[in-house]
């Protein structure tokens, strides 16, 4: 669930009908991975928004980190990039995970507890005991044991209510009688600026001891940090080159994003032109230092209208340098 208000929350969970929610629209196949670049498997994807009540117009970069050896084999993590993909800035965004595990199955028996030592909710019955937990820098700002009758079936579940569950702070953490349960933790808030992207990550993971839930939960925890070290020490090293290097997806409806690298401090523009060779939006017009840059084209035009399907060239220049690529907008 992704939302920043009672009204405007993209989800795929059930609503208040008990009908699965389809707000998030695929832009790309699954590509998997075996073994990935970090992972033993990796699965990635994106998708936008544009089918919910109310979209945020955001694009979302998926990525699923598996791995096969202990203590790492009981665990996944996903990585969400989500890239403001509209025309105004959004702001307290936030961002959760909904799980209803129904140990056994079928069964009353859910109990439900909140480590906040290591941001993990979990879900446990016997010696079952199945989690989740935030990973990024954020954290969690809110963790919900959440009573299925009453919170849940319906008329619950609402747009309304699931913001509410987002915003509910550390309350109601634990279930500790049986009952039919679910959980729901939210990290944030997040300001994402148009173009600007945030990352929110969680792990699944289970074991068979609540000792063993946080040892894997650490294990969880220590790889994330090798993944993010990854990500700064990428980040952080100066291109050797000028020019954009990938436009993603291509062909894409109704937004892409823009990949580009400054070797050298100047001013630099990013601008979209039709197959006539008019302007039709600048994305970026300012001093940049050097570094590896992202930004998103919505597929929109300088004051806001939707463009037509068809060929388009993004173009960066700086001093006297220029680069570009095509990009393939089908609606």
């Amino acid at each position: 669930m992704i939302g920043d208000g009672p009204t405007r929350v993209s989800n795929g969970a059930r609503d208040d009908a008990e009908v699965i929610a389809s707000d998030f629209v695929p832009l790309t196949a699954i590509d998997q991975q075996e073994p990935g670049e970090f992972g033993d498997q990796e699965y990635a994807c994106a998708f936008n928004d544009e089918d919910a009540m109310v979209p945020l117009e955001i694009t979302v970069d998926q990525t699923s980190f598996a791995w096969a050896d202990a203590p790492d084999n009981v665990y996944i993590i996903t990585k969400y990039d989500i890239t403001n993909s509209g025309d105004t800035d959004l702001n307290g965004v936030r961002v959760a995970h909904f799980e209803d595990w129904d140990m056994p199955w079928a069964a009353p028996s859910d109990r439900a507890n909140f480590d906040r030592t290591r941001n993990l909710g979990y879900q446990y019955y016997s010696n079952f005991y199945r989690g989740m937990m935030v990973l990024n820098s954020e954290g969690a700002c809110s963790f919900k044991a959440l009573h299925n009758d009453g919170e849940v079936y319906p008329p619950a579940f609402t747009l309304a209510d699931k913001w509410d569950y987002m915003n509910s702070g550390f309350t109601d953490t634990a279930i500790t009688t049986p009952e039919d349960a679910s959980i729901m933790m939210t990290t944030g808030p997040f300001d994402i600026p148009f173009g600007a992207t945030v990352t929110a990550s969680f792990a699944i993971l289970g074991a068979n001891s609540l000792a063993a839930l946080q040892a894997v939960a650490d294990a969880a925890i220590e790889k994330y940090d090798q993944l993010t070290s990854i990500d700064e020490n990428f980040s952080d090293a100066l291109p050797e080159s000028f020019g954009i290097s990938s436009t993603y997806p291509n062909p894409f409806n109704p937004s892409a994003s823009i990949r580009f690298a400054i070797d050298k401090a100047g001013q630099v523009e990013l601008t979209v032109y039709n197959i006539m060779g008019q302007k039709v939006r600048t994305l970026v017009d300012e001093q940049r230092l050097p570094g590896t840059y992202e930004v998103t084209w919505n597929g929109r035009d300088g004051q806001g209208g939707e463009v037509a399907s068809g060929m388009y060239f993004v173009r960066l220049r700086s001093d006297d340098r220029t680069s570009s690529k095509k990009m393939l907008l089908l609606r």
